[in-house]
């Protein structure tokens, strides 16, 4: 009789993993169409951010290339700026299109508490901006 195969995942998969997520979380984070990111400064970020939560992960530039292609495959619109490197691309509103929106939900008919939900929304999405001094000055 043939025994079942448990085999559990070593660490090293698992952390191959982490290191994707922590790729697209960088992206998501910290890139735009005017501040790409080279593959090299990637994995320094990987690396740093695994080494401070202690997890045995390591990445290069190589290990980077093929998580972006992993990503774009699963549908992130990863873009490559020839010479300056990878940024992902967003949907969400720039700061000038949010304060427009702003403008528009205070000046409409609508309840304040409505008003204020959809503000509140609309500067959840809304990525390397300060919401609170967003809100104050408009």
């Amino acid at each position: 009789m043939k025994e079942k195969n448990t085999r559990k995942p070593n660490g090293r998969q698992g952390n191959k993993r982490i290191a994707l997520l922590l790729v697209l979380k960088a992206l998501e984070q910290m890139s735009d169409e005017q501040n790409p990111i080279r593959q090299a400064s990637l994995a320094k970020m990987v690396n740093d951010v695994g080494g401070a939560l202690n997890l045995a992960i390591w990445c290069d530039r190589k290990t980077i290339g093929r998580h972006i292609k992993l990503l774009i495959a699963a549908g992130y619109k990863i873009i490559f700026a020839k010479g300056k490197g990878y940024y992902l691309e967003s949907d969400k509103f720039t700061k000038q299109e949010s304060e427009i929106l702003i403008t528009m939900i205070k000046e409409s008919v609508l309840t304040d508490g409505i008003k204020e939900l959809m503000i509140d929304k609309l500067l959840a999405q809304q990525k390397n901006l300060n919401a609170d001094t967003m809100k104050k000055n408009l």
